[in-house]
């Protein structure tokens, strides 16, 4: 059984995902997302909860911006935004 509270890293790469549910937010132990190679358009602002996050990956999707709260993200070292 999959307990959501232990998830440290996702990746979701290259699924055809055009969304986020904001219930990712509830991953609270999450250190590594991984969402490149998507058709992500938006993401919600509730990724800003998850405190515990270094590295986001979003490179190859539709993304014209992401929203503002992640830049208070106090653990985020990896990034990557572009294409």
């Amino acid at each position: 059984m999959l307990r959501k509270e232990r998830v440290q890293r996702l990746s979701l790469c290259r699924n055809l995902l055009t969304a986020l549910p904001p219930a990712i937010a509830s991953l609270s132990q999450l250190v590594s997302l991984q969402l490149h190679g998507n058709g992500l358009a938006e993401l919600p602002v509730e990724l800003a909860a998850l405190t515990r996050l270094t590295e986001l990956r979003l490179g190859s999707n539709r993304l014209n911006a992401v929203p503002p709260q992640l830049a208070s993200l106090p653990h985020l070292q990896v990034s990557s935004f572009g294409v």
